[in-house]
């Protein structure tokens, strides 16, 4: 039963997942009130909208590592210090691998709430994530993006993320894809410039990620449980005949 409910909540992810795709899709080509497109080099975009180099969009901060041989700038840190493996791509960075002293920022370059992280150099180079601690840092493979006041921080994120593979591709062909930050500011995307319509874009998409996470709560959730409830039966703590799953089980997959 537990696992029936599993794939239900997998399935509704993905559902939703592709409904964010798709809705990015046609909102970034074609604008709030669908309006007529034009041809660019870079893709079809709405007619009242702007092609604009990303460094239009705010200002951009190449991340750096604190020295790692003085172990003041880490031991007890609790500011968090994003690396590219802390970034699921298109999601919110939740939690990081290590964290940073008072001493540590002193090294690196704050960002604050609100900022989008691009990964810049490596295999996994395009990723975006979005960051919600209050203050935090990088290292040197991530370049971010603090909007200005023309640029409601959520709708850059989700530019960024419609953009992703464009960018990428204009990185430096070589073992080590690089995108420096000199590139990076140049790299023509398309944007509007209204601060209403950025507004409900980014409303609509949140909402769209507000329910990608609930299922991946909801799929947490049940993942443990059944760790838990198969242990105890391994382990002859309970039987299967103890077992009374009425109260999580739910006949309508929710889509």
């Amino acid at each position: 039963m537990i696992q029936r409910l599993i794939i239900i909540e997998i399935k509704s992810e993905q559902t939703a997942v592709a409904l964010k795709n798709a809705t990015m899709q046609t909102l970034f080509t074609r604008g709030l009130k669908n309006e007529p497109q034009k041809e660019t080099e870079i893709g079809p975009m709405p007619e009242s909208w702007e092609r604009l180099p990303i460094s239009a969009l705010g200002k951009i901060v190449t991340g750096n590592t604190p020295p790692t041989k003085d172990q003041a700038n880490y031991t007890a840190g609790k500011i968090p210090f994003v690396a590219p493996g802390d970034i699921e791509h298109g999601f919110k960075i939740e939690k990081t691998e290590k964290f940073i002293t008072d001493q540590g920022l002193n090294y690196s370059r704050p960002i604050t709430a609100g900022t989008t992280c691009f990964v810049c150099i490596g295999s996994t180079i395009g990723k975006v994530g979005y960051v919600t601690s209050a203050i935090c840092a990088t290292n040197q493979q991530i370049n971010s993006i603090l909007p200005n006041d023309r640029f409601d921080p959520l709708f850059t994120f989700y530019l960024m993320i419609f953009w992703a593979d464009h960018v990428r591709k204009q990185a430096s062909p070589s073992t080590v894809p690089i995108l420096s930050k000199g590139l990076f500011e140049q790299i023509e995307i398309v944007t509007t410039t209204n601060l209403d319509e950025q507004l409900e874009i980014a409303a609509i998409l949140n909402v769209i990620d507000r329910k990608i996470n609930l299922h991946r709560k909801k799929r947490a959730v049940l993942d443990d449980l059944f760790k838990v409830l198969l242990h105890k039966l391994m382990t002859g703590e309970i039987r299967v005949s103890d077992l009374d799953l009425s109260a999580i089980t739910d006949r309508t997959p929710i889509h």
